[in-house]
């Protein structure tokens, strides 16, 4: 990604702050599930210093804080002012504004790092993941959550090869772990989805994903309107497919 791509990504996420959370949190079941999945394998005890690198509103730094009892803010860190601006303010969690290599900068030790949904927009995968690795102690989890390559959203048909052709493949990625030095755990999870049709075209219209943002808005148009032949019930039921990725640093 060059810093074209970077600054792309920004206004995107600036454009999606005030909205997010309606996006992604749209039943307490899919974000009770994927919490569930984090902490299977992320592991945190309560006793740990967790860094969530673009955690953007905070969602699953919130749920982890809940679930584990955290006794240490978790540090949500963020390129976007804007979405951690939309943090919900009665939990402690640290901001901070920067992405992963501003992170790794500071030289701060952290016991478990998550990295949700995040890493297809690191410009050097494999040095930014080396570089979180040297963050973590002793013992230490860095936890990937990622797409596959091939999704099976209910989106229009440009939107999925389109998908297809940018999203990282998980190998890679894994690869990018090892150059760390982290020990690597690869596992699959689906979580079902089922919305209102309308309320997923809605999210579609609002470009919930930041691929959507790279169509012209009479291609969106068009997208949409070949949903709206497609999709013909009430409600759309679709499997959500997750690579988890788990570096692990052994000893001291």
């Amino acid at each position: 990604m060059n810093s074209a791509d970077s600054s792309f990504t920004d206004r995107h996420y600036e454009h999606l702050a005030a909205t997010y959370d309606a996006h992604w949190a749209h039943s307490q079941a899919n974000v009770g599930g994927m919490t569930d999945l984090i902490v299977q394998h992320l592991r945190p005890e309560p006793s740990h210093t967790v860094a969530d690198i673009g955690g953007g509103t905070g969602i699953f730094a919130k749920a982890l804080m809940e679930r584990v009892d955290l006794r240490n803010p978790v540090k949500v860190v963020d390129p976007s002012p804007s979405m951690l601006a939309n943090l919900d303010a009665s939990v402690q969690i640290e901001t901070i504004v920067g992405d992963a290599d501003s992170f790794s900068e500071r030289g701060e030790r952290v016991d478990r790092i998550l990295i949700k949904e995040a890493v297809h927009h690191f410009p050097d995968p494999s040095m930014s993941l080396s570089n979180l690795a040297r963050c973590l102690t002793g013992g230490g989890r860095l936890l990937i959550v990622m797409l596959p390559q091939r999704i099976r959203y209910p989106l229009f048909q440009a939107a999925l090869k389109r998908f297809e052709r940018l999203q990282p493949n998980h190998l890679d990625i894994a690869d990018a772990l090892r150059d760390g030095q982290l020990d690597v755990e690869i596992a699959h999870h689906t979580l079902n989805q089922a919305l209102p049709t309308e309320r997923y075209i809605q999210m579609v219209e609002g470009r919930y994903m930041s691929l959507l943002s790279e169509f012209s808005d009479e291609e969106l148009s068009a997208g949409v309107e070949e949903m709206r032949r497609t999709l013909t019930g009430d409600t759309v039921t679709f499997p959500d497919d997750f690579v988890f990725l788990t570096g692990i640093r052994r000893g001291a």
